[in-house]
């Protein structure tokens, strides 16, 4: 990843220039969006505009076909989805939280709203798979996940250096809820490392004001800003060359004998 102060500022500049004038808070942006057109909102409207401008953002992001070809497959199973919509929740906790109080005094019932459209949207898929409403064990799964995926990962994330990468990596591969996840491309996992990397130091380059309002929105995860595609990089050739070294060191080695 280009961890560079110039790049991010770009990437925040392009965001404040794409949500120019957006603030779904304001009956004059919602019309913009269509649909439900009231002359004023209340409280409880403003959270749930906000609430679902972000939720509708994410979940968009998170079935986008860039997810499918990083993943190497042919689609991607539901649960794998949530997983991916918990790691944006998760980010957007963490710098929610760096908001003033005196700022975003209702930011928890915006978070506790994402929570809730993300459980809603589970359930609702859970049943249009199944053909009936699943039992409470299954309705429960993406709370469960939720909880354990955040904790590990607010865990991992209080590590710096290489250390931290490593300790991201490892959460990513023992709760992402596939039944081999060792099957996965190492480059995925570490992709999503960067990703996660990246959005963070985005998220705190962007204005409280643009967070408070939901204008903001993430990269997509092939985004060479992220980091270089596989096919650049090359792993497979550089991993035979150094087959192919070791092996001319061994036979120079017992010819010397």
């Amino acid at each position: 990843m280009e961890a560079q102060e110039p790049l991010l500022m770009s990437v925040v500049a392009q965001q404040k220039e794409d949500y120019k004038g957006v603030d779904v808070r304001n009956p004059g942006s919602v019309q913009k969006f269509g649909g439900f057109k009231p002359s004023a909102l209340t409280l409880g409207d403003k959270v749930r505009a906000v609430s679902d401008f972000i939720s509708g953002a994410i979940a968009h992001h998170v079935l986008s076909q860039d997810w499918v070809k990083l993943f190497d497959l042919k689609q991607l199973e539901m649960d794998v989805v949530y997983f991916l919509w918990i790691i944006h929740l998760h980010l957007i906790s963490r710098r929610a939280a760096s908001v003033p109080v005196t700022s975003w005094s209702h930011r928890r019932h915006v978070l506790d709203e994402l929570f809730h459209s993300m459980q809603l949207s589970w359930d609702q898929t859970a049943e249009s798979v199944m053909g009936r409403p699943p039992l409470t064990r299954i309705r429960e799964f993406v709370k469960d996940m939720y909880y354990v995926v955040a904790i590990g990962l607010e865990e991992a994330l209080s590590h710096e250096g290489p250390g931290g990468d490593f300790a991201i990596l490892s959460v990513l591969m023992r709760l992402i809820p596939l039944p081999r996840p060792e099957d996965l491309p190492m480059y995925t996992y570490y992709a999503i490392v960067h990703y996660i990397r990246f959005h963070i130091a985005l998220l705190d380059r962007t204005d409280d004001e643009m967070v408070l309002k939901g204008n903001f929105h993430f990269v997509s995860p092939l985004d060479p800003i992220i980091a270089r595609p596989y096919d650049e990089v090359a792993l497979d050739e550089v991993i035979r060359g150094w087959t192919v070294q070791q092996q001319q060191a061994e036979r120079e080695a017992n010819g010397s004998k």
